[in-house]
């Protein structure tokens, strides 16, 4: 039985199994197309293609450590979902605890160190649970510890069973149960397969059992084997396989071909498909599709195209390869569809694909930039608005402007004052379709205000109420920026002054009773809307109303009041008569001489000329004259006017001559009264002090 075992294990491993190459990209070959799916330790998964609605497959579980190889499945599959998840089993291993390949790989116990773990199987999932599973091919099982027996072969509606030592082989899987548990020779025992997991392998200290592989259903662990003497442990069994019958078709089995890890591919038939479909502008008359499809194109016409608009009409198709060119002419402006429909071609496209356009059959647009209508400079800088193409000065109606464009600037120069137009000339512009304008020329016109604003005052106006009112208009000769408050407003009287803003300007007031004055505008005060300062020089509106000299009425002429003048008193001297003062208008004339009897007395008398006073009457001084200013005595009393009595003339005509020396008074010096009738009262005293002596001497003579 050993012997027989041992020469069964060496068939096993001798066996002729070519692993088959994996791809690791989608190949397309004459119209199929394979996708290769390999070993990663995780799920993995699969948009299905656009059109695409069944696939063939190729799946393969792998094989157990040291044992069974793994089986495989092929066949078709329809009722495509989205997404397929396809998950690669994993290999079996050798050693003490070995875990089982991924995807239901049995593990080992065992204490030799060369039991073998199952392989994992290989499936495709609708999901991600086990229950998921469309399509499934199993693994093949571990070979038993030291010199035991091989694993089962993976693969199948029942898998292979695992060899036996004096440990049994596990159990093959099936569509309805997990392989049973190999027999143990001692030790622990091994668990059955269950649903896509393979069982464990028993252990021994001497020699453990190997893992069953995975599957639809895994196999079971081979036994262990306690006996020194022949140590063998049982192998586990195969991982059977499976196919969804509703939606498989043409499905066949295959158990053991594969060695080392799984692997999936797919396949299906290519369906043509667009990769590209663009377009464009060839002129103002033509455009042209370019269309790229998966495969090569063949029978393609123009039935098989709809143009929007339909006026577009389709005039040529050039097919080469995978590629075709499509020409279309007489579309109008604007946009331009061109549509393949679906199954147009042999295998596709599943859906109609669409590619627009935008057609341009109009001249390039063309605007200038905005600008003031009114500017006060000479040189402006205008910018434009040109959809496509390049502008040049010499498109352009430059007026009597000078001018150049720079960086896309029309900078215009010495443009003269008053209105200037310039303009872009009809059909001077063009685009690469080759359409050209504008149909008319596009201007802009402006005005150059050069000239400062101006300021004009109207004639002062003077209105008389319980005051006068003085008021004046001023006006300007355009619209300017105006602060009232710049006026300047001067009079010589005390005046109520204001502003107002009417419908033609601004009136500017002033109350007060007779005045003379003025309002002034100050040169640069104002700013016209395009920032000329004026007026150039000061403007002003000027008023008098002086106030009238009244006329008085004629008074008599004042004279002036004279004043009587003091000498100091010196002895009489006879021989020398008194200095004849300057009277004004009062001179006193010596009376003639006449005979007069000689009176009879005893002792005789000589009589002798008179003298003649003259009294001088002073200048009025406009102020007094202090006492210390003078530097004769001054007399403090008032010129006492002395009539003399008769007896006392009488007695002098009786009696001898004598002469009578008079003082003359000097004028007290004290002040002056200033007041007129003071003066016109001492000089009339003074006259009639005169005429007294003047009549006393006549009446002596």
């Amino acid at each position: 039985m050993k012997i027989r075992n041992l020469l069964l294990a060496s068939f096993l491993v001798a066996a002729p199994l070519v692993p088959i190459p994996a791809s690791a990209s989608v190949v397309c070959e004459n119209g199929i197309c394979t996708q290769s799916f390999q070993f990663t330790g995780s799920q993995q998964s699969w948009q299905v293609p656009t059109g695409v609605t069944k696939i063939s497959f190729k799946v393969y579980g792998a094989s157990g450590g040291r044992g069974g190889a793994g089986g495989e499945i092929r066949g078709e599959l329809t009722n495509l979902p989205s997404t397929l998840y396809v998950f690669v089993g994993g290999q079996g291993i050798e050693g003490n605890n070995a875990p089982g390949g991924y995807n239901g790989g049995g593990a080992t116990t065992g204490n030799r160190g060369n039991e073998g773990s199952g392989g994992g199987a290989s499936d495709i999932r609708f999901g991600f649970s086990l229950s998921d599973r469309v399509v499934v091919a199993g693994g093949g099982g571990g070979a038993g510890g030291y010199a035991g027996a091989p694993g089962g072969m993976g693969g199948g509606l029942i898998a292979e069973a695992g060899g036996s030592g004096q440990g049994g082989g596990g159990g093959g899987g099936t569509q309805t149960s997990g392989g049973s548990a190999g027999f143990s020779n001692g030790g622990s025992p091994a668990t059955s397969g269950s649903f896509g997991i393979g069982g464990t392998g028993g252990f021994s200290w001497n020699a453990g059992g190997g893992g069953g592989g995975g599957g639809w259903y895994g196999g079971g662990g081979g036994g262990p084997d306690d006996n020194s003497c022949c140590s063998d442990g049982g192998g586990g069994g195969g991982g059977s396989s499976y196919a969804r019958s509703d939606i498989t078709l043409n499905v066949q089995h295959q158990a053991g071909v594969n060695t080392g890890n799984g692997r999936v591919e797919i396949s299906y038939q290519q369906i043509i498909s667009v990769v590209s479909f663009t377009g464009e502008q060839i002129d103002s008359e033509l455009a042209e599709f370019q269309l790229v499809m998966s495969a090569n194109i063949t029978g393609l016409n123009q039935e098989d195209f709809e143009t929007t608009p339909v006026s577009c009409s389709l005039s040529s198709i050039t097919v080469n390869g995978t590629q075709a060119v499509i020409s279309l002419a007489q579309c109008p402006h604007g946009t331009v569809g061109l549509t393949l429909k679906s199954n147009s071609l042999a295998s596709g496209p599943v859906s109609s694909v669409t590619s627009t356009i935008t057609f341009d059959k109009e001249a390039p647009s063309f605007s200038w930039g905005e600008i003031a209508e009114t500017t006060n400079s000479q040189n402006q800088s205008v910018s434009f608005n040109l959809s496509e193409g390049d502008l040049t000065v010499e498109s352009l109606d430059l007026g009597q402007c000078q001018g150049q464009i720079e960086a896309g600037i029309l900078q215009l120069q010495d443009c003269p004052e008053g209105a200037n137009t310039v303009s872009l000339l009809a059909y001077q512009l063009s685009d690469q379709w080759g359409n050209v304008g504008p149909a008319e020329p596009v201007s802009f016109f402006f005005v150059v205000d050069i000239s400062a604003p101006d300021g004009v005052w109207s004639e002062v106006e003077i209105t008389q109420g319980e005051n006068y009112r003085y008021a004046a208009l001023l006006t300007f000769s355009e619209p300017v920026t105006f602060d009232p408050i710049v006026v300047n407003f001067v009079s010589d009287s005390d005046c109520i002054s204001g502003f107002e803003q009417t419908d033609n300007g601004w009136s500017f007031f002033a109350d007060c009773s007779y005045a003379s004055g003025s309002w002034s505008l100050p040169e640069l005060s104002v700013l016209d809307e395009v920032g000329n300062l004026g007026p150039s020089i000061q403007r002003v509106a000027v008023f008098s109303n002086p106030q009238p000299i009244a006329t008085p009425d004629p008074q008599p002429e004042a004279q002036p009041e004279p004043q009587p003048q003091l000498p100091d008193q010196p002895a009489p001297i006879e021989s020398q008569p008194a200095v004849n003062p300057v009277l004004p208008e009062l001179i006193v004339v010596p009376p003639v001489e006449q005979g007069v009897p000689t009176p009879v007395t005893e002792l005789p008398i000589e009589i002798e000329p008179a003298p003649i006073f003259v009294i001088e009457n002073p200048p009025l001084l406009p102020q007094p004259i202090p006492p210390e200013s003078s530097t004769s005595d001054s007399v403090s009393a008032e010129l006492e006017v002395v009539q003399p009595e008769q007896e006392e003339v009488e007695a002098i005509e009786e009696s001898e001559a004598v002469e009578v020396p008079v003082q003359q008074a000097s004028a007290e010096s004290q002040p002056l009264q200033s007041e007129a009738p003071y003066l016109w009262i001492g000089a009339a005293a003074l006259l009639i002090l005169l005429l007294i002596v003047a009549g006393w001497r006549l009446i002596g003579r």
